[in-house]
């Protein structure tokens, strides 16, 4: 029987949530390591406190960012050496050994491809799994697999040409993630917009009631230490329209909320890339802690039933029907929007929108403020 060794790889908050939830929930016999990324606020802290928990036999930090966004450049010389050895520059990024049968990832990006092709040299038969990064895997995701379908050559552009082929699949010995997936894993495979051509499969709901588990993402997220509360009945999660530079009126619709529901009654819980913060500056109570994923803060509060959620468009109202199948009150203020901004202008919104439309029981398209109760 083969024996596993499995690598996953996390870019986000939520993504090490997800993470740590299938190590604990499904591979707990199995020998697994695990890359935290510098794209997250504080991902060095919480790698060291991933490592410090033990369920993984190794935790790695890489400074990932900018060969994931294809802002390293090099010289053609350079990119000949890279591809004839790709296991020098990801040793440049995360000190691996190409052991593992098996990576689970939740973006498709320059690392993710690097890592792939490199530990695949010699490993033809290593496995890529793919795990749910949000309500984006269930629709964009489909643009960014999609990309990889040509990454080192186009199959029909470059089909008389033997020798392009032949470099990149003998020589440099390319495995590109397109078409090399083996499955996906999500939490409600029944929303998923686009088809793989892969096996999908449902991830067990995170039981909020697993005392272990709840206690693990208090130590790895340093939730003891925060000084957050979110001790008020309306909760509004801002988004990150104003950090993007695109004008929206949310400040406006909270203002009108205040009047409606009394300003020491709600809470705002601020987008981690706004430069300013809009809400503290009006009086409204703020969280400070913006490392912590709104899903273990939701972990730990308890019962919710006495709280109302609230967003312009926001997944985070979603997640907790999503994630825990947790029954809630929630508003989507988008249609009282006066300034629509552009990403709320197509897709975006009409996947939201279904989705909010699914839980009329739970969530409310809010037109009139007035009547939020």
């Amino acid at each position: 029987m083969e024996e596993r060794k499995q690598l996953f790889l996390c870019n986000s908050v939520y993504q090490v949530m997800v993470a740590l939830w299938l190590k604990h929930r499904y591979y707990r016999s199995i020998e697994s390591d695990i890359i935290i990324s510098n794209h997250m606020n504080g991902g060095r802290e919480i790698s060291e406190r991933v490592e410090a928990a033990g369920l993984f036999r190794k935790t790695f930090y890489g400074e990932t960012l900018e060969e994931s966004r294809y802002r390293v450049k090099r010289t053609r010389a350079e990119n000949i050496r890279v591809n004839l050895n790709q296991m020098v520059l990801l040793k440049q990024y995360v000190a691996l050994k190409n052991e593992y049968t098996d990576i689970y990832l939740a973006n498709f990006d320059g690392f993710s491809q690097l890592l792939f092709t490199a530990l695949s040299r010699g490993n033809v038969n290593l496995r890529l799994h793919v795990f749910e990064d949000g309500i984006s895997t269930y629709c964009d995701f489909k643009k960014y697999y999609e990309y990889f379908r040509g990454y080192y050559y186009d199959p029909q552009v470059d089909k008389r040409n033997p020798i392009k082929r032949l470099l990149h699949q003998r020589i440099y010995k390319v495995r590109p993630i397109y078409n090399n997936i083996t499955d996906f894993y999500v939490f409600n495979p029944q929303l998923m917009k686009w088809n793989p051509g892969i096996p999908i499969y449902e991830m067990d709901k995170i039981d909020r009631m697993d005392e272990e588990f709840r206690l693990l993402v208090r130590q790895v997220f340093a939730v003891d230490q925060s000084v957050d509360h979110y001790d008020r009945k309306y909760i509004f999660f801002e988004e990150s329209f104003f950090a993007d530079g695109d004008t929206i009126n949310d400040v406006e619709l909270v203002e009108q909320l205040a009047a409606q529901v009394g300003k020491e009654n709600i809470m705002i819980k601020i987008h981690p890339r706004n430069p300013v913060n809009r809400f503290a500056e009006l009086g409204y109570k703020t969280n400070t802690d913006t490392s912590i994923p709104w899903e273990v803060i939701l972990m730990n509060l308890g019962d919710v039933s006495n709280k109302v959620f609230l967003t312009v468009a926001s997944s985070a109202i979603l997640n907790p029907i999503m994630i825990f199948g947790t029954r809630i009150k929630a508003y989507s203020l988008f249609p009282c929007l006066k300034i629509i901004p552009k990403r709320l202008q197509g897709e975006a919104w009409a996947f939201l929108k279904e989705l909010f439309l699914r839980y009329p029981d739970m969530i409310t398209l809010c037109d009139d403020i007035s009547t939020i109760k």
